[in-house]
């Protein structure tokens, strides 16, 4: 699922508010990633103990993540008050698209 695909998928009036929470969770992922040094981490200098990763498989991930980010945050605004319903919502967005 892609950016566009969130946008067109979900009618929310939280969306503007979900999609504002994606792009914070995907930028604290990328402020992360360019703290520097890392010891052991990945870092802009060096994939630390990671043979299978680096700063730009990092920044691919972040970005992959960045829709799911936004479905959870959708979830999270239209089901608030609903207890465990958000859990069971979330937990079936996981499964199918995981």
């Amino acid at each position: 699922m892609n950016r566009e695909a969130v946008g067109n998928a979900v009618k929310s009036p939280g969306l503007m508010l979900a999609r504002n929470i994606g792009a914070k969770a995907w930028q604290a992922l990328l402020e992360e990633v360019y703290t520097t040094p890392k010891p052991g981490l990945v870092d802009l200098y060096s994939c630390g103990a990671h043979s299978d990763m680096d700063i730009s498989t990092f920044e691919k991930s972040a970005k992959a993540l960045y829709p799911y980010f936004v479905q959870m945050a959708v979830f999270g605004y239209e089901m608030w008050e609903s207890g465990e319903k958000p859990y069971r919502g979330i937990r079936r967005f996981g499964m199918l698209h995981f």
